[in-house]
């Protein structure tokens, strides 16, 4: 009896440091994968900034090419009606020919 007794009493202390050493070694992974989730988020929050900067630049640069199509364009609507009242004028003076 004494015997099972320490048998017991031996298993019962040897699964005891046994599940002692699993629960650290479970919360030293625990504490690692924590530590890798949150690198990976920071990573992850960096890279968002960084494509929202791009996509802020293209945006942005987009808008002053428009700015910029848009008033050459005005420029040559305006260089247009003038070419086309001088025209007008021109052919106000001469008077037409039979060719045309």
């Amino acid at each position: 009896m004494q015997i099972m007794l320490a048998a017991l009493g031996i298993f019962g202390s040897c699964s005891w440091a046994m599940l002692q050493f699993l629960l650290k070694h479970v919360g030293e992974r625990n504490t690692e994968l924590r530590s890798w989730i949150e690198k990976q988020f920071d990573q992850s929050e960096s890279n968002r900034r960084t494509a929202t900067g791009a996509w802020r630049d293209l945006i942005r640069d987009m808008q002053q090419n428009d700015r910029s199509f848009e008033s050459r364009l005005d420029e040559m609507e305006a260089k247009l009606a003038r070419y086309a009242e001088d025209e007008k004028a021109r052919r106000a003076q001469d008077p037409p020919s039979g060719f045309p």
